[in-house]
């Protein structure tokens, strides 16, 4: 019996910042265009700090032997990355 996706529209498995929050953290990082395919990072690499989703969307992707397989995605309003920069620990 597989595992049923996480529903997306959950704020507690998925929050979103607000636009005043997105505005917040303009002050503490860049804003930075990407392409459709780029990897933003890799696990095991050096950490990434956090990056939050402006506009398109952000897939976390697993690739175990070979075959890439999608754990979640983020939409804007959405992040990803050292979530420990969030709560301050």
């Amino acid at each position: 019996m597989g595992a049923s996706a996480p529903d997306r529209s959950d704020p507690l498995l998925f929050p979103r910042l607000s636009a005043a929050q997105l505005g917040s953290l303009r002050r503490y990082g860049e804003i930075r265009a990407t392409s459709e395919g780029q990897l933003l990072f890799r696990e095991g690499n050096a950490p990434v700090g956090l990056i939050a989703v402006l506009a398109g969307r952000v897939a976390v992707v697993d690739r175990p032997h070979g075959t890439e397989r999608e754990i979640s995605v983020h939409d804007p309003g959405g992040f990803v990355g050292e979530l420990a920069l969030m709560t301050g620990q």
